[in-house]
């Protein structure tokens, strides 16, 4: 992507200049669509969705798309951690929250980040917070 290009600006594109995005013929449910733009309506339908980055979706995106065309390989650009469609940026990306529900611990929405049943992953304490309180709550 461009160097000159606005950096507070996120950039998703289908693929890079030199590649050819692809469409998804007519079916009897819907009219011809990138694939692109299939895969991403359909992940950010998804329940968890809203709690994304950019990082996070294009992790999940590109290779969704790679596996209907794999000479098609979407990009993102910018600010990168920012979730989907805010200002706001996640401090830690490729963290995932631990949840704990009848002394069993889970991932929320594991399957919207392609988890299942057998990974592995390290489980780390939360960085110590100061003791002293915030002057407002």
């Amino acid at each position: 992507m461009r160097g000159d290009s606005n950096p507070l600006a996120v950039r998703l594109v289908a693929c890079a200049p030199d590649e050819t995005a692809y469409e998804l013929p007519e079916t009897a449910s819907r009219r011809p669509q990138g694939v692109l733009t299939a895969t991403l309506t359909r992940l950010l339908r998804e329940p968890g969705s809203e709690r994304l980055t950019w990082r996070q979706l294009i992790e999940l995106l590109r290779p969704a798309v790679m596996d209907l065309v794999p000479t098609q390989r979407p990009e993102v650009a910018g600010p990168v951690d920012r979730y989907l469609f805010q200002a706001a940026e996640r401090s830690a990306s490729g963290v995932l929250a631990v949840r704990i529900r009848d002394g069993v611990a889970f991932l929320e929405h594991a399957a919207l980040f392609a988890i299942g049943a057998g990974d592995r992953f390290a489980l780390t304490a939360p960085a110590r917070r100061s003791r002293r309180r915030p002057s407002t709550w």
